[in-house]
């Protein structure tokens, strides 16, 4: 469908996994000559650039002040007002709450709708999103799964009768800086939010004995666990302005700095942290949580699993990597397949395949 209309539906723009999604598939989609405008539901700081033929629409003021009820029926009203205005023919949205809020607004509208969830599966929703998502989410013309694992939950949830399809999120082009010396950094990536996990790589690193070289530094915006990962950072006699990274901006130059990567989340949906990380070289160690890292890391092969919640074979796991550099080198080049395996290319034309038939 050349010089479709394509509405692409985002929480916001800021960083974080979603938005990262959100941004490289509109700039995907805009390239593929379809015509892209991306709502928002909060008005944030946009952090990921954005190709200059694609048009924003954030809401006005701070939605998320004040009652959530309120919030949530302006926002149904915000989307279905921008949504008629600019008459797409697909609308795609991206998040749990968001899905429920765009399948309301285009009640009666001729737009189809497809839908992604971004969280672990496993998540376990309060009894009135539940209730939402069961009679909202068979309305829409297709729901995009991003793991085998989360395709069954949406069987279960909805009936085998969905329009449902599994595509995992592509990688998107991480520039390559072979003239930047890796150091004999540990890099950690995400939101300080308990489900990240973050405060179980600090212990982690923490039982590391003092015979090693290496610095551990997390890169993520600041959140509701902030306080309690500087507590702990303080109790293992480690300094928080030595760990956490503030703003970065060139996210391909901070990979090339570093030769490890840690994934230590609880739950995922399906990480772009691990797959970035991978395509630019980094050996990579994970939690196993239930969704995504198996799906991404071979075992041994392009980087390390780890039982999750097991953090003294975490320390021990970056132990190995840590005296072992010809490992380190193995593993990077092993996961640098995964530019071809997950690539925009690949992937996005399964997108456009599932959006546009």
């Amino acid at each position: 469908m050349k010089n479709g209309m394509l509405c692409v539906i985002s929480p916001c723009l800021s960083m974080g996994g979603m938005e990262n999604a959100a941004s490289v598939m509109a700039n995907f989609f805009v390239k593929e000559n379809l015509d892209v405008t991306i709502i928002t539901l909060f008005n944030r700081p946009h952090f990921y650039k954005l190709d200059d033929r694609i048009k924003v629409i954030d809401p006005p003021g701070d939605r998320s002040k004040g009652d959530k009820l309120w919030y949530y029926i302006k926002t149904v009203f915000f989307l279905r007002k921008n949504i008629k205005e600019v008459s797409p023919e697909r609308v795609f949205s991206y998040g749990d709450w968001t899905n429920i809020l765009v399948l309301m607004a285009c009640i009666g509208l001729e737009a189809k709708v497809f839908i992604s969830d971004r969280a672990s599966p496993d998540l376990k929703f309060q009894w009135h999103v539940r209730f939402l998502r069961r009679i909202l989410y068979p309305r829409a013309q297709g729901i995009l799964a991003q793991t085998e694992r989360a395709a069954q939950q949406k069987y279960k949830m909805l009936g085998k009768g969905i329009n449902l399809k599994v595509i995992p999120n592509p990688v998107k082009p991480v520039q390559l800086y072979p003239e930047i010396e890796r150091k004999n950094y540990i890099l950690g990536v995400g939101r300080h939010w308990h489900v990240k996990g973050l405060d179980r790589l600090i212990e982690a690193f923490a039982l590391l004995n003092e015979n090693h070289n290496y610095k551990l530094l997390i890169a993520g915006s600041r959140g509701p666990a902030t306080a309690e990962l500087v507590r702990i950072i303080e109790r293992y006699n480690l300094k928080p302005e030595e760990i956490f990274l503030e703003k970065v901006t060139e996210m391909d130059k901070l990979y090339a700095e570093f030769k490890i990567f840690v994934l230590p989340s609880r739950s995922e949906g399906f990480p772009n942290a691990l797959i970035e990380s991978m395509a630019a070289g980094l050996a990579c160690i994970s939690f196993n949580c239930s969704a995504g890292p198996r799906e991404i890391i071979t075992n041994g092969e392009d980087g390390i699993l780890v039982e999750n919640g097991n953090v003294l074979e975490l320390a021990k796991q970056i132990k190995y990597l840590i005296d072992n550099d010809s490992e380190i080198e193995r593993l990077g080049r092993n996961a640098l397949k995964i530019r071809e395996r997950l690539s925009l290319e690949k992937i996005g034309k399964q997108y456009l395949e599932f959006i546009l038939s």
